[in-house]
């Protein structure tokens, strides 16, 4: 499987076409694909291809993948947060493999819609360039009050291992492990932890050593499952801090290093590497090299200074890593040789079903002293170090027959480069090239936006009118419906970008008591087009369209509109869209409740605040807004007001929501922008 799942400029969909077909060429067996654009070409350009649906679409419920399926797609991937409920229903109703994440980091803002470090840095994490804005350190303020300092924003890392029958049982076909920029030891402590889970085996010391190998303190195991979404966010550690192992005993100046006394209960071993924290804050670390023993302590010796009393944490265990990076996945093959004086010698290899024979050129002659033997024939046979097999049965026909060791390497090596070459291309799937001319088309409307998140901001007729309510209810979607009709204007119900299966039912009830000429719907996520045939669609920011290809997509799919990404750039937006022109944009979206983490409290006893902040170390503040279906959601909203009225001539979205009383900086966004 290969990932393109970026979201693609105008400038290169072409050559990211050529590098489908070259993969086609070679085999690749599906396509990852997060731009829509992109998928529609591969669809018409490629008969037969295989398309799988990224996380970075954001496929969560039942009524996403309903669409997606009949977009012809065979395998979604599930976005993180979609939960256990919505996996079984996705089972039951649609076709679509599911794929789903079971170990690894974790994203804290909803898959596919975080805007955090384009607008902060131009780097794009829709285009692979995340900079992980999210791991840094923040401090909460109500007001002027400071609330919290911490990693806020860090989430724990995921891991489903004890869950594993259970997301067999609903239906889940292929688990996903985070493997990118990972040690070998992790890929191989990791995979076998979740085979062994698969099978039913035992994973308690499993999952102790893959926590050694990596993890960010406590693992996070399964609250986006269970709807629970409560203690994600681990704001001690955001990055790997092994496991405790010790304290600090004494540090004292040795020539121009430090000798440092740790009492451990655990062997400290030369090629180990250590962290140092002291208040739960990493002081330093270090790798160990000379070692001596005190008693029952160990001597280190460090450029580093910690403090007295610090905890120590083993982050890299040698033995360990050693150990793991010496497992091996090989498929086992069957090997049969005929030999007998006078006839060439052959070699039948099998594997998986599929088998090879090989001859020599030459003829074998008689033993004129020593003739071939089993153990030394299977030992020459079996030196398959370098290949993807390993020999498990070995069997042999013959005669006083002697063959040279050269003539049996070259056997072996011809049999396997065919037996892999046949399994492969027996497995090649068949895809065809049809070259196909894209047809752009255009949006017809001709009304800019207003994004108000009350009714009462409903008053001029000029603007057609996009409603975000806070709360998801039929009383405030009734009164802006009948504002807009006395004003004589269009309006338009914002659809959330995540609606998970409870969420979904609201949905469903809210706009069931509805007419299509009451309002229209503004599609943030492919579930929306759910409602094509009952309302208007306007494709929305949540889509992620920066290219002419997308926006074609959408419109073919029923949209009557499209609004623009705000990391579009003025060089790749059509001039018949719509451009998020003023307002505050949403860096990224929650699904947790930050409130429960900074007030340590519960539903019951709900803390949410409409002024509270998190300020950055280079003093940039973020607020955070509150979105409620059945489930809370929380928009980070940048401090920084967009306003690039100047900068395009297209169709305008004027975002008339303040977080903010006063904007901390003036920006013209992404659109004057390479991301």
């Amino acid at each position: 499987y290969l990932t393109v799942n970026t979201i693609l400029k105008n400038s290169e969909m072409q050559q990211v076409l050529e590098l489908v077909k070259n993969a086609v060429e070679i085999g690749v067996d599906a396509f990852l694909i997060q731009d829509m654009g992109l998928a529609s070409l591969l669809q018409q350009n490629f008969k037969g291809i295989q398309l799988h649906a990224s996380t970075q679409l954001a496929i969560h419920n039942l009524q996403g993948a309903t669409v997606l399926e009949k977009l012809g797609f065979s395998r979604v991937v599930l976005s993180r947060e979609a939960s256990l409920q919505d996996i079984v229903d996705i089972k039951k109703n649609t076709k679509l493999e599911i794929e789903y994440f079971v170990h690894g980091a974790l994203c804290v803002g909803f898959s596919g819609n975080c805007y955090f470090s384009s607008i902060c840095s131009n780097q794009s994490g829709n285009r692979g360039k995340c900079k992980q804005y999210c791991r840094l350190p923040y401090t909460a303020y109500e007001g002027n009050e400071k609330i919290k300092s911490g990693f806020l924003l860090s989430p724990s890392d995921q891991c489903l291992a004890s869950k594993m029958q259970q997301l067999v049982s609903a239906g889940v076909n292929s688990f996903k492990i985070e493997g990118r920029l990972k040690k070998p030891s992790y890929v191989a402590s990791a995979v076998s932890t979740y085979k062994t889970a698969l099978s039913g085996g035992d994973i308690k010391q499993k999952v102790s050593e893959l926590k050694q190998i990596y993890s960010r303190g406590e693992y996070n195991t399964g609250k986006y499952l269970e709807l629970e979404n409560d203690n994600i966010i681990n704001c001690t550690y955001n990055n790997h801090c092994g496991r405790k192992i010790g304290v600090v005993k004494s540090v004292e100046k040795f020539k121009n290093i430090y000798k440092i006394e740790v009492a451990s209960t655990q062997n400290i071993n030369v090629g180990d590497a250590l962290k140092f924290y002291y208040d739960k804050k990493e002081i330093c670390s270090l790798g160990v090299g000379n070692i001596e023993r005190k008693g029952s302590n160990f001597i280190l010796f460090s450029k580093n200074k910690p403090a007295v009393n610090s905890d120590v944490h083993l982050i890299v265990d040698s033995k360990l890593e050693n150990r793991l990076v010496e497992a091996k996945r090989k498929l086992d093959c069957n090997m049969h040789l005929f030999a007998f004086a006078g006839s060439p010698a052959m070699l039948e290899v099998e594997c998986n079903n599929e088998k090879v024979q090989v001859v020599t050129e030459e003829v074998l002659e008689k033993a004129k002293t020593s003739k071939i033997e089993f153990e030394n024939v299977k030992q020459s046979l079996s030196k398959l170090t370098d290949t993807v097999f390993q020999l498990k049965n070995f069997t042999m026909d013959c005669d006083d027959v002697f063959i040279a060791k050269s003539v049996l390497n070259d056997l072996r090596r011809k049999a396997v480069m065919q037996l892999k070459n046949l399994i492969l291309s027996k497995r090649k799937p068949k895809v065809e090239f049809i070259k196909s001319e894209f047809k752009e088309r255009f949006c017809s409307a001709k009304q800019n936006y207003l994004l108000v998140d009350s009714p009462k901001q409903i008053t001029n007729n000029q603007y057609a009118y996009i409603l975000a309510m806070p709360y998801f209810e039929e009383k405030t979607l009734r009164e802006a419906v009948e504002t807009a009709k006395k004003i004589g204007t269009k309006l338009y119900l914002d659809l959330p970008n995540q609606a998970r299966h409870l969420d979904m039912q609201i949905i469903e009830r809210v706009i069931s008591g509805f007419d299509s000429e009451d309002f229209g719907l503004v599609a943030n996520n492919l579930y929306a087009f759910y409602f094509k045939d009952r309302f208007e669609i306007v494709a929305g920011i949540g889509l992620n369209i920066i290219n002419k290809f997308s926006k074609t997509f959408y419109l073919q799919l029923g949209a009557s509109d499209a609004i623009y990404s705000i990391e579009s750039n003025i060089a790749d937006i059509s001039s018949d869209c719509v451009v998020y022109t003023k307002g505050y944009p949403v860096v990224m979206t929650l699904t947790h409740c930050p409130f429960k983490m900074l007030y340590n409290t519960t539903c019951q006893e709900c803390s949410y605040r409409q002024n509270v902040i998190y300020k950055a170390q280079d003093g940039r503040n973020f607020a955070l807004r509150r979105r409620t279906i059945g489930s809370c959601y929380f928009e980070l909203v940048d401090g920084y007001f967009i306003d690039n009225k100047k900068c395009h001539n297209c169709r305008t979205l004027y975002d008339l929501r303040t977080p903010f009383k006063v904007p901390q900086k003036i920006t013209k966004g992404m659109i004057d922008k390479e991301i």
